[in-house]
């Protein structure tokens, strides 16, 4: 479904509108620029691209491991997308059965020779650079156009989570493992300043990793703010259970103003896996939990008490429509068995499944057939 005209902002009203299934778990989600579409990838190698006013469905098939990030073109119909086996690839998102425009192989190498994983993929304001990071450290930047190396970014002393272009198009920010949050100029490449998140990070001499990290990043319509989605306060490295947190901080002084938590003691075993900044400075937030229920919390632009708190199924990433009116989760659906799929006999495997759930931030219509959101 896919409204005309946008209600009034409202996030205590908020309701679901549409419940996109696939049948393996999604980790990335993302709406089209022109807000027709919504694109989702996960486990199964693909791009899935549903219409909004039908639900009509289109698999891409250009990955060979799981696709850790995407990022649409600002003007065309381009998505740049970066899988688990480091490689790039640029295609047409609206025409399933068309050839990739290019491939990037190993655009990520690991230290032993073997891929890196890309985690995260972002475009500069003007659509010119695709920039991607991951498990090597690394930031790279690209021709949107051609696929070309133009830039290598070195910095980071941990696997890089997450990565956010500023408002200005031209100022790059990317969260790491240990908590740190680096701030880049993307025409020079010139690294400006770290950020304190490291209360996202724990490693306790009694860890076999380090856990935790900044995963998720996003603005204010303004940029004057910056919100880092995580969890702190780790308890152990199995299932690496801890509290959902989100840090705000006022962007040109680089100050820490709040750290926002959820309400429900329920949504204590998991990190906050997206976050989003609405226009009138609400900070929304989806967690990842292992108990899989999570709640879809709501700030206001001020205090740190929240003002909505919706109970939901877990989720991995968060997407605001361009209309600033809905919000897209790419939640998980248990596959009916306990543990991971495995049943007795070895031939048999059911994958767990996943709902892209898209919401809308405003009064329902007053149509039998609106779906309100739980809470």
């Amino acid at each position: 479904m896919e409204p005309g005209n946008p209600g009034e902002l409202n996030v205590a009203k908020t309701w679901i509108g549409q419940r996109l299934e696939h049948d393996r778990q999604l980790y990335r989600v993302g709406f089209s620029p022109c807000g027709r579409y919504v694109l989702a990838a996960g486990q199964d190698t693909k791009l899935i691209c549903w219409r909004l006013a039908d639900g009509s469905k289109k698999e891409f098939s250009n990955h060979a491991s799981w696709v850790g990030g995407f990022a649409f073109h600002p003007q065309t119909q381009w998505v740049y997308s970066g899988d688990y086996h480091g490689t790039l690839v640029c295609r047409d998102f609206q025409e399933a059965e068309a050839e990739p425009r290019w491939t990037q192989v190993a655009a990520h190498p690991g230290e032993t020779g073997a891929p890196g994983w890309i985690r995260s993929v972002c475009l500069s304001g003007d659509g010119a650079t695709v920039v991607t990071a991951g498990s090597d450290r690394v930031i790279r930047l690209w021709s949107s156009d051609d696929g070309k190396l133009q830039r290598e970014l070195t910095g980071h002393g941990g696997d890089i989570f997450s990565t956010q272009i500023h408002p200005d198009g031209m100022t790059l920010v990317s969260g790491d493992v240990l908590g740190q949050v680096v701030q880049w100029d993307l025409a020079t490449g010139e690294l400006l300043r770290t950020l304190d998140a490291g209360v996202l990070h724990t490693r306790e001499d009694r860890f076999l990793a380090d856990v935790g990290g900044v995963r998720c990043l996003a603005f204010n319509r303004d940029g004057s703010r910056l919100v880092c989605g995580g969890m702190t306060d780790i308890k152990s490295n199995t299932f690496c259970p801890g509290y959902p947190a989100v840090l705000e901080f006022d962007f040109q002084s680089g100050q820490l103003l709040r750290t926002l938590r959820a309400t429900k003691k329920v949504t204590d075993d998991g990190p906050v896996q997206g976050v989003r900044v609405l226009e009138d400075g609400t900070v929304v937030s989806q967690g990842e939990h292992l108990h899989a229920q999570s709640t879809l919390e709501f700030w206001g632009a001020e205090g740190e008490a929240p003002v909505h708190s919706l109970p939901v199924p877990s989720g991995y990433d968060l997407a605001l429509h361009p209309d600033g009116r809905r919000l897209a989760v790419p939640v998980y659906k248990a596959n009916g068995r306990s543990g991971n799929g495995r049943h007795a006999k070895p031939e048999e495997y059911l994958p767990h499944k996943a709902e892209v759930v898209v919401y809308h931030l405003y009064a329902p219509p007053e149509n039998p057939a609106a779906e309100k959101a739980a809470g």
